[in-house]
């Protein structure tokens, strides 16, 4: 949900969950098409290289992201709902697949490949200054913070795919201010687990991943509900 969002996410109509996630992904590929029909040529990678069946291994590569987001949900304190249980479950599960499915769409791909032709111009309009802050900061960080997982990435010969990866996982956690502090950092790590998984594993992988995840964090809440 957008970042603007204030009240409870359980608490949200099934049919706003879904408009703002097809509004949202409406305007990023929007945004992408008219890119790639003008830039096309900057986009370093293909949507078929992202399109790969789901892998259970590689879900299971990630199994840390799960036990994580399991004990977030079990210390956080209760909350209140008018709604039954068995209501709040069926809202977890439609936002949980609503977020999985639409979220890996706007920002691993669609945020993704627009990120490979912004930067070249915004790079361009600096005289270097963008590519500079990249190699020189955003990038040799990165690599430290995710302890070498995007080394191939972040290091390749063209610093455009290393930066596309920053920014667009840079989107997703700001997407996810509201959430304070820590849910806006612990969004990046989050947002860099997916991006590693839709890089060696594919978008359904990570669809997949990213729908269990939030079904764990809401689906101990509603447990826990009062």
């Amino acid at each position: 949900m957008s970042k603007e969002e204030s009240i409870d996410v359980l608490e949200v109509p099934a049919g706003t969950v879904i408009l703002k996630y097809a509004e949202a992904f409406a305007s990023a590929g929007a945004g992408l098409w008219l890119l790639n029909h003008f830039w096309g040529d900057y986009v370093l990678l293909k949507l078929s290289d992202l399109n790969k069946p789901f892998s259970f291994a590689g879900a299971v590569q990630v199994w840390f992201i799960f036990a994580w987001v399991l004990a977030l949900a079990l210390i956080q304190s209760p909350a209140y709902y008018w709604e039954d249980k068995l209501t709040l479950t069926g809202r977890a599960i439609w936002l949980s697949l609503n977020a999985g499915f639409w979220e890996e769409l706007i920002y691993r791909w669609l945020a993704f490949f627009g990120a490979m032709v912004m930067l070249p111009f915004f790079n361009w309009i600096t005289f270097g200054l963008v590519h500079w802050c990249f190699q020189t900061i955003f990038i040799p960080v990165t690599n430290w913070l995710t302890l070498g997982a995007f080394a191939p990435q972040l290091t390749a010969a063209n610093w455009v795919l290393g930066g596309a990866i920053i920014s667009a996982a840079a989107s997703f956690r700001d997407a996810h201010a509201s959430h304070g502090v820590f849910g806006w950092a612990n969004s990046w790590f989050m947002g860099m687990v997916l991006f590693w998984l839709v890089l060696h594993y594919g978008l359904a992988t990570a669809i997949a991943a990213h729908v269990l995840y939030n079904f764990i964090a809401l689906g101990v809440r509603v447990a826990r509900s009062r």
